[in-house]
């Protein structure tokens, strides 16, 4: 599979309605925990860089630009809501 295909999958799966309520609540458990100054663990920040990274590779798959990823995300399920 080279990168096109690869990326069109991607925009395959994210296009639809569960698509993009899956990619949401992704987003969403992936900005969750908070890593506190008082007591930091070291396994939880790498845990929490790799939810991140994770997110950010779903979105330059999609080539959605980061400023604006979630903006685009909620309108389109907000359509779909409508429909």
């Amino acid at each position: 599979m080279n990168q096109k295909q690869l990326k069109d999958a991607y925009k395959n799966t994210f296009a639809t309605k569960e698509g993009r309520m899956v990619l949401e609540d992704l987003i969403r458990i992936s900005n969750q925990s908070r890593i506190s100054q008082d007591a930091p663990n070291p396994y939880s920040c790498v845990y929490q860089i790799a939810q991140q990274a994770l997110i950010k590779r779903v979105t330059n798959m999609l080539e959605i630009p980061e400023s604006n990823f979630q903006h685009n995300l909620l309108e389109g399920t907000n359509n779909d809501r409508r429909n």
